[in-house]
Parts: C-alpha cells; structure tokens; sequence
C-alpha cells in the first residue's frame, strides 16, 4: 500500500440529510490491498447533544428506527453515549494518532450521507476535520465498479456483526470494498 492510509466510516443518525442528527459513529483503517483491518473506533453519541449542534432529527428515519432490531436500537439508550464534540474530539486524535503523517483517505457510503454528515457536525462543533475534503471517498462507487466487474461482495459476502452498528457496518464495508478493490487491480498484480 502507498503511504496513504485508508479509514472506513459509518454512522448511524437520525436523519438522511447532510444535517442529520448522529447517533454513533464506527471506523476502521484498513488496506483494501490486501484486506487487512487495523485499529477501530466506535462511540454512541447523545441525540440531545447533536440536536443542540444542529443536527436534524427526521420523522421518518426515527420510524425507521423504531422497526430496527432491540441490538440496532441499543444505541439510543448505551451507557456510554457522549457529547458530540468530545465525541468528535476524540474521532480526531484517533485518527491523528493511527495515520500519523499519513494523508487519510475517509471511505463513507454516498457522497451525501457518511462524510456529509461527519463534515457538517465537524463545522457546527468548531472541531477541525481531521483530513482533507480531497480526501473523501465513496462506498458506493465501488460497489458500482465491482457490480461491472461481475461481483457483488456487498450483497454476496456473509455479514458479520450486527446491522445498524456503526463499527460492524464500517468492518463490513472495508471487507467487500477490498474485495472489488482487489478485483480492479488484480490484472496490475
């Protein structure tokens, strides 16, 4: 792998806009290369936190919610939910301190979901987004690319964990985009 390093990203919200309301949020390094996952982050964040930030909350998603599993839903009432900035905070020095001098490249799912809102809670905290909006990375192109290819690992590849959590959604991502990643390159190998 290059000196870049590559981070996945998920979040769970309360909405689908740039704007949304976050609930958690999971990452993982990885090196779509070779599949290799590295050091994770995972924290629940209090909804009444990101509401005061300015963070929407959506009726419909907060419906969706409601008809997610008892393990999905955790994530509203977990012990260990925090302020969104010291949330945020500490997003940042994981990744200052795991990438280094490193440029970081923040894969997320859709141009308007994951990093949006990350990005948008970042500016409406004052915290400083930790890499480069240069940087920002689409899950979904991949899977767009590899669906091309003739494979679809996101929808083929045994998921692991549970659905809605923010960290096992992140290491499920990482799996299938190396997967494609490795399908793109493999003639280059």
């Amino acid at each position: 792998m290059d000196s870049a390093k590559h981070l996945m990203v998920d979040v769970e919200a309360a909405g689908k806009n740039p704007s949304a309301a976050l609930l958690s949020i999971g990452a993982v390094f990885f090196d779509p290369a070779t599949g290799g996952m590295d050091e994770s982050f995972y924290a629940p964040i209090k909804l009444s936190s990101s509401q005061y930030y300015g963070g929407d909350i959506d009726a419909s998603t907060v419906e969706w919610w409601m008809q997610q599993s008892d393990a999905a839903r955790a994530v509203f009432s977990d012990e260990n939910r925090s302020s969104l900035k010291y949330v945020l905070e500490e997003f940042s020095k994981f990744i200052k301190v795991c990438a280094g001098d490193h440029d970081v490249y923040v894969w997320g799912n859709g141009p308007a979901y994951d990093n949006a809102i990350l990005s948008h809670a970042f500016h409406k905290t004052w915290v400083k987004q930790p890499w480069s909006f240069s940087k920002d990375t689409c899950v979904r192109t991949m899977v767009m690319l590899g669906r091309e290819l003739g494979i679809d690992p996101k929808n083929e590849l045994p998921r692991e964990g549970e659905h809605h959590n923010a960290l096992d959604d992140a290491i499920h991502q990482a799996r299938y985009v190396s997967l494609i990643w490795q399908k793109l390159f493999a003639v280059h190998q």
